[in-house]
């Protein structure tokens, strides 16, 4: 840090708070006023952390020429709750030591650290200043700090208030290894021989529509390709559902006993993921380990894995199993079998008759729309239809889709339920004998969980058992072992927020690999060293066109340029409310999404016009504005008073506003409620950065910006990745704070604070004769409607121009029938039930078949008509 942070300026506090003396005990050294004064600015300040060091470097910035001060070698330090503590095993070496220590010396290094640091700041302050003379570095006599000249190091221990941690140097030491290492038979090698991708076929999509989590059709999609191909991406939008994909994916791996890798660099994200796992399975379905907070929490989960005689039923999903009936479903599981032998079943009859479908069509596509032209061409016409029986053809492609549409609905009703529950008992009984078999192991690792040395090997063994671990990518080297392919599959979740350099060592942990991200969310912030690493490799995607590697683009991008940028998109939403959601979707995501929410909150969005100019705070000159802070504040009381179950969010894109927020909120007695709903992780405040992964009920947006805006703080408030983040958090109503005279010159906010539930988007129809032949006859009929549309982002040929429409009409011509495959049937059908569930009555229309159409539209719009079907 500069002099600046490590001393303080006018309104900056320093972040080194010196300690006059080491304690004997950890107990004693976090009790000192020091350490207290760190941790009240950590809670003060997003993303900060605090840590124990006994020495400190000075150097020069080779570029700026300033003095730098950094830890020698430290200790993180955590606060909860539950009180202070530090995290042995969480260490920091800065640059002055490990620059000295070669990669083979580094893991005895920091053994050593952790080591002293389970006995004590004393023990530690002597393993680090015995380090420094091992490695023939002096330290200066202890002098005024502002006096000293760099380059030294100087014997003064303090707490730093510092960013969050990197581990920079041990994810070096990883990828030295690589180089060392044969890659072959690991995903890491994908990146020298990509391995093919293409589209699931429909009996995979069927098997993954019969998964316990009853996904969504994209989501079944995404999770048939990730359950078969070695490299899959899937491309997850706010609020479809990437997190329960990834625990669908985590069931499916248990139920056929392969193991799988949870990691994500974004902390909330894994958390996310854990939390749903665990609510669904029961706790210890997933092993999660991290820092020492984390550890801490695994043990305790490990010692009431290890103290059951059997898998509990608390999950959700086996809620509703009688302990009884699955008993005596698993004795010889014909529950099981019966269900897969009636899916394969239904897919063997629905692939028939699209087959006869496509037959039917192809034959019929001579016939277009019927008889044309002048008398001859009409008499011709009849004859080929009498001679080559088109109706009898038409009849039985009319039947053929009516058939699948039946079994569409018997599967969904009956079938798909069924399969369902048979999958759940057998998760059930799997569990219950992965916690019988591994006990032994379990136990192991409840008793290395602390040691360095031994904890990657102890998980190594419960992950060739098959328990599902889960881990942030800058835990990954403290708890897993760097052996090729450890793990059936690898699924990093957030990868648009993940570095290609973190990822490299957990592709040769794995053979498979799932990356699941968003490139219109936060996307990676690359530091600036790993931009300048040079040569910048060359690699070739699956179909062999050649891109750049950059350690400056994210780890998903890297594989989705790697996969040819084919991906699997999750198209369902189900958090935000209507207007936000549309409004994001029309602005970002070009209509793709289909909206299943409603509205929860009347209106789902307000706007608070807050007068008054902002100020730039510390060395940063970030943004703060003391009217919106109050404003802000004032709104989450009084949401807290009006919602005590329901949790709150502050956003905004300024990190000084943040910052002023949590003094206000630790400071003010006037907020003592909002801090408890802080502290029990109810009340979320930061910038966009701390809300990826998250939501909230009840959200505040502040634009922080006041009066004195200028058009360059305009384009960073409305830059589209943070700005789809921080509205998109909330599920029930979006608050926004804006100052009036800067409202005028924003974009995207106007376009925000106009939206409707809404958004009738356009859609490409393409002009054939059935398309021309619907509209001349919707005219002749007096028929009002719109052409080519989206409702709710659903794509519909032709909707009625009415609010709200009663019909709707999809068009397969001659063409499309005869190339339909049962995949597309069944998105057809799911389309047409997400209308028929919204009110509108949809027919899925072939040539020739026009008028029983126009007979039940006239049906359903007449007078006498009782309106929704």
């Amino acid at each position: 840090m500069s002099d600046q942070e490590f001393f303080g300026a006018r309104r900056w506090q320093p972040r080194f708070q010196p300690v006059m003396a080491i304690a004997a005990t950890w107990e004693e050294m976090l009790s000192t006023p020091a350490a207290q004064k760190g941790f009240q600015q950590v809670e003060r300040q997003e993303g900060a952390t605090l840590l124990f060091a006994s020495c400190l470097a000075v150097f020069h910035d080779m570029e700026s020429g300033e003095r730098r001060w950094e830890p020698v070698a430290g200790v993180y330090c955590l606060h909860d709750p539950q009180g202070a503590r530090v995290d042995p095993a969480d260490l920091f070496i800065g640059r002055s030591l490990a620059d000295e220590v070669g990669a083979e010396e580094l893991a005895s290094v920091r053994a050593a650290l952790e080591e002293a640091a389970r006995r004590g700041p004393l023990a530690l302050e002597q393993a680090v200043q015995e380090l420094l003379r091992r490695y023939g570095l002096p330290i200066s006599a202890a002098t005024e700090l502002s006096d000293v000249v760099p380059p030294a190091i100087v014997a003064r221990a303090g707490f730093w208030v510092v960013g969050q941690p990197s581990y920079d140097r041990a994810l070096l030491e990883e990828l030295e290894r690589l180089c060392r290492s044969t890659v072959s038979g690991t995903a890491l090698s994908f990146l020298q021989r990509p391995p093919a991708v293409g589209c699931p076929k429909f009996e995979e999509v069927l098997l993954a529509l019969a998964n316990p989590i009853n996904p969504t059709l994209s989501q079944a999609i995404a999770l048939a390709a990730a359950m078969r191909q070695p490299l899959t991406v899937i491309t997850g939008p706010p609020g479809t559902g990437k997190t329960r994909v990834i625990v669908g994916l985590i069931i499916h791996h248990l139920l056929v006993g392969q193991s799988v890798l949870l990691a994500s660099r974004i902390n909330r994200a894994v958390d996310a993921a854990v939390e749903l796992t665990e609510r669904l399975m029961g706790k210890g379905s997933i092993l999660r380990t991290g820092n020492e907070q984390a550890r801490m929490q695994l043990t305790e989960t490990l010692g009431e894995l290890t103290g059951r005689s059997g898998w509990g039923e608390e999950g959700e999903l086996f809620a509703s199993l009688s302990r009884d009936r699955a008993r005596s479903s698993m004795a010889d599981e014909p529950l099981l079998r019966q269900a897969g032998d009636d899916l394969h079943s239904y897919g063997e009859r629905i692939v028939h008759l699209c087959h006869r479908l496509n037959r039917q069509a192809r034959r019929l596509q001579t016939f277009d729309m019927g008889p044309e032209g002048d008398w001859w061409n009409r008499l011709w016409w009849r004859i080929r239809w009498r001679l080559q029986k088109g109706e009898r053809r038409v009849r039985e492609l009319r039947e053929a889709w009516e058939g699948m549409t039946r079994l569409f609905d018997e599967l969904e009703r009956h079938v798909l339920p069924a399969a369902r529950q048979a999958r759940t008992i057998a998760l059930w009984k799997r569990l219950g004998e992965m916690q019988h078999r591994g006990g032994s192991v379990l136990r192991e690792l409840m008793t290395a969980i602390s040691d360095q040395r031994e904890r990657p090997r102890a998980f190594e063994k419960a992950a060739r058992l098959g328990f599902p671990i889960a881990v942030t990518t800058l835990s990954t080297g403290q708890n897993l072992p760097l052996s090729p392919g450890l793990f059936d599959t690898l699924i990093v979740d957030e990868a648009s927020s993940c570095d290609p350099a973190s990822l490299l060592p957990l592709l040769y942990r794995a053979r498979r690999v799932v990356i699941v991200g968003d490139p219109k969310q936060l996307d990676h912030v690359t530091r600036e060293r790993w931009t300048r690493v040079m040569p910048v490799p060359h690699l070739r995607s699956v179909g062999g066109k050649p891109f750049e590697a950059s350690f400056g683009v994210s780890a998903f991008a890297l594989m989705h340029k790697l996969a040819d940028e084919e991906t699997f998109w999750l198209a369902d939403h189900f958090r935000c409310p209507p207007p936000v959601i549309a409004f994001a979707n029309e602005t970002f995501y070009g209509g793709r999404l289909r909206i299943h929410t409603s509205v929860q909150e009347l209106p789902p969005i307000l706007v608070r016009h807050v007068a008054g100019r902002h100020r730039t705070r510390g060395v940063t000159r970030s943004l703060t504005n003391e009217a919106q802070v109050r404003e802000a504040l004032n709104i989450l009381a009084e949401w807290a008073e009006r919602h005590p179950e329901r949790s709150l969010g502050l956003v905004a894109p300024y990190r000084a506003f943040v910052d002023e927020v949590l003094e206000r909120l630790h400071d003010d007695q006037a907020f003592d409620g909002l801090r408890r709903r802080r502290d029990q992780q109810q009340l979320l405040i930061g910038t966009a950065h701390r809300f990826q992964g998250s939501e909230v009920d009840y959200l505040v947006f502040a634009t922080v910006a006041g009066d004195n805006a200028t058009d360059q703080q305009r384009q960073w408030i409305e830059f589209p990745n943070l700005f789809n983040v921080a509205i998109t958090r909330a599920r029930r109503q979006l608050l926004v704070l804006v100052s009036p005279e800067f409202e005028h010159r924003l974009v995207l906010t106007k376009q925000l604070l106009r939206a409707t539930a809404v958004v009738l988007g356009a859609v490409e129809v393409e002009r054939n004769s059935l398309a021309d032949r619907v509209v001349a006859e919707l005219e002749r009929r007096g028929l009002r409607y719109r052409m080519g549309c989206r409702y709710h982002g659903d794509p519909v040929d032709f909707l009625e121009d009415r609010e709200p429409p009663r019909w709707g009409i999809l068009l397969c011509s001659w063409a499309k029938a005869a190339h339909l495959t049962p995949l597309d049937a069944l998105e057809l059908w799911d389309r047409r039930r997400a209308l028929w569930r919204r009110g509108v009555s949809v027919w899925v229309i072939f040539p020739l078949t026009l008028d029983e159409l126009f007979d039940h539209l006239i049906g359903l719009t007449s007078p006498r008509s009782s309106g929704w079907k």
